[in-house]
């Protein structure tokens, strides 16, 4: 019996915390260009040796989708996501986007897009 009883005590904990940590992450695929607002793309007259790219930025958006199994009103919003990232690298446009959602859920459920792509300042600003 104290086998059996060990085993129980090592095994409850474990499935009640695999059961808190529930979430999954999915990569949704990727975006050539990338951007919240309208964006001049003439590059007739753009230097293309003075534009800015800045690599590998990441923006991120989070909301909770529900408290105790109840839905809230909010969601994640992929523009939100690529805004952030657009401010991060001061740039106009994101280019090579690959998104990704990731959600987690106890009681609470919380979901995030995220956007990593490289972040290019048409402008020519320094």
């Amino acid at each position: 019996m104290p086998l059996v009883s060990r085993c129980l005590s090592l095994t409850v904990p474990v499935f009640v915390l695999a059961l808190a940590l529930g979430g999954c992450a999915t990569n949704q695929g990727t975006l050539l260009i990338a951007a919240t607002r309208p964006v001049q793309f003439d590059l007739r007259d753009v230097d293309l040796a003075e534009i800015s790219v800045h690599r590998e930025v990441t923006g991120s958006d989070t909301r909770i989708t529900s408290v105790l199994f109840l839905p809230t009103a909010e969601s994640p919003r992929l523009e939100r996501a690529v805004e952030e990232a657009l401010l991060d690298g001061g740039g106009d446009v994101m280019t090579r986007v690959r998104v990704r959602t990731i959600d987690w859920w106890f009681l609470v459920g919380v979901s995030t897009v995220q956007v990593r792509g490289d972040v290019v300042d048409l402008t020519g600003r320094p």
